[in-house]
């Protein structure tokens, strides 16, 4: 399983609301009886289009639903989050303040064993 928020106000009544939309979808891979690369590309578009058909379920209802096992060391369902951006990066102006994106290398999260 892998996360990714997704954002949105799929509604009419949201759209005059201020603040941010955002819910976390709970992404499956399947990687039984060895797929090809193409197999796993349809996949993964399949369980992806049906995770989106159902952004608007909150995340915290899936998790109460599963019942999984809770380890606060970690977060339930997944450990892994991937963020797609699909919007251009602009140049961000604030009033009396100089901005610019810096990019840096995190370097390599630790791994933890697994419970």
């Amino acid at each position: 399983m892998v996360g990714t928020p997704v954002a949105g106000r799929t509604r009419v009544e949201t759209e005059g609301l201020i603040g941010l939309f955002v819910n976390t979808l709970a992404m499956r891979g399947d990687l039984t009886c060895d797929p090809t690369f193409r197999e796993l590309l349809t996949r993964t578009r399949d369980f992806a289009l049906a995770a989106f058909a159902h952004k608007d379920l909150p995340f915290d209802m899936v998790v109460d639903s599963i019942h999984p096992q809770r380890n606060l060391s970690y977060p339930p369902i997944f450990q892994v989050t991937f963020q797609m951006r699909n919007y251009p990066l602009e140049d961000t102006q604030l009033a009396g303040l100089e901005v610019e994106e810096v990019d840096f290398d995190p370097g390599v999260s630790p791994v933890r064993p697994w419970p």
